[in-house]
């Protein structure tokens, strides 16, 4: 992934305090592929 892809997905990644697990779920999906990638 590029820098402005995980730009792009950080900026969309932006839903309420209410949901902390879907963004720690979303974030370590996007972590797991940087690093597998």
């Amino acid at each position: 992934m590029s820098m402005a892809e995980k730009r792009t997905l950080k900026e969309n990644v932006k839903p309420p305090k209410k949901e902390p697990a879907y963004l720690k779920a979303l974030a370590s999906r996007v972590k797991g592929k940087g690093r597998k990638r």
